[in-house]
Formats: structure tokens, C-alpha cells, sequence
């Protein structure tokens, strides 16, 4: 036998809800680009390779990925430090 709609409605508001939690990311300013780019021309001279556009982007995503890595971890440690003291 199934369930009325009332009592549909109201299993439903028993079932925990997921929340995303979300933040807007800061403006991006000259500095850091003038950063990156600086990043990029020393990877690409490390490795000798040719400053063309192409090498250039790729580089550029290199160091955005090295360093969202390590902000990945750094957060992890946190809650990791977080739920050891806890």
C-alpha cells in the first residue's frame, strides 16, 4: 500500500538535507598576474623551451594547479588537526 501524500510530504522533510557551502573567490589582481607570468618565464627557461603563447598558457596552468594543490592540503591538515583535538 503506498503513502498518502501527506505522509510523502512529510518523510520527506525528515530526510537530512545536503548544503553547499560556498564562497565567492577574491578579484584577481595585477600583481598576482605579473606574478604568474614571472612563475612562467622561469619554468619555461629552467626547461628551455620556447616562450610561445602556447608553452606560456600551459605553464600558467602548471603553477595555478601546483598551488590549488597546495591549498587543497593545507585545508585537509586543518581538519585533520581539527578532528584530532576534538
Amino acid at each position: 500500500m503506498g503513502l498518502s501524500s501527506r505522509e510523502q510530504d512529510q518523510s520527506l522533510e525528515n530526510q537530512p538535507t545536503m548544503m553547499v557551502m560556498t564562497r565567492k573567490a577574491p578579484d584577481i589582481t595585477w600583481g598576482q598576474l605579473k606574478k604568474l607570468n614571472q612563475q612562467a618565464s622561469i619554468q619555461l627557461a629552467a626547461v628551455e623551451a620556447p616562450a610561445t603563447a602556447d608553452n606560456r598558457f600551459l605553464t600558467y596552468l602548471v603553477a595555478i594547479g601546483e598551488t590549488s594543490e597546495k591549498v587543497r592540503q593545507t585545508w585537509m591538515l586543518g581538519w585533520q588537526v581539527i578532528l584530532v583535538l576534538c
